[in-house]
């Protein structure tokens, strides 16, 4: 479960990171070579594809299942064939490198970028990306235990006032 978790806290990074591009709303240029070269740098030294490996074998167990599920008789062959394509469908993980650096070169400039790259080959840096996925994964537990108590706490709160109101829920 961990790991699924630490692949979603990552997809969900992504998507973040993908919609706080989309909000800006400014027209750019396409960006230089140079420009996607620091991108990518800056990825790979954040990890933010951490976890962005488990897409393929999750899209060929999906696929397994889908198909099994109404051929059972040809598990067998729906595996093996769906395996294979998986293996194909690898080389295709640049097109996913390639979009994640285009995020990044939309987001920064390239002096930004060789800042935070320079950051991320510091000790602390790095200590964050080898941290950043724990501590994403706390902090979205955090979150959950807290709203879980918010929760608790408004229905303790309306109950508690409408029994002052003569109504027992």
């Amino acid at each position: 479960m961990r790991k699924t978790l630490t692949g979603l806290t990552a997809s969900l990074f992504a998507a973040a990171l993908v919609a706080l591009v989309g909000m800006t709303g400014v027209a750019r240029a396409e960006p230089s070579a140079e420009h996607l070269a620091l991108a990518a740098k800056v990825a790979a030294a954040t990890k933010a594809d951490s976890g962005l490996d488990q897409i393929i074998p999750a899209i060929v167990d999906d696929a397994k299942t889908l198909f099994i599920r109404t051929n059972p008789d040809l598990s067998k062959d729906i595996g093996e064939v769906a395996t294979k394509i998986g293996e194909d469908m690898k080389a295709r993980r640049a097109e996913l490198d390639k979009q994640i650096s285009m995020i990044y070169a939309e987001a920064f400039t390239p002096d930004e970028l060789k800042a935070i790259s320079a950051f991320y080959e510091s000790d602390a840096g790095k200590k964050l990306a080898n941290s950043v996925n724990a501590l994403s994964l706390k902090t979205l537990e955090a979150a959950r235990d807290w709203g879980d108590k918010l929760s608790s706490d408004m229905v303790s709160g309306i109950r508690a006032e409408m029994l002052k109101r003569g109504h027992n829920l």
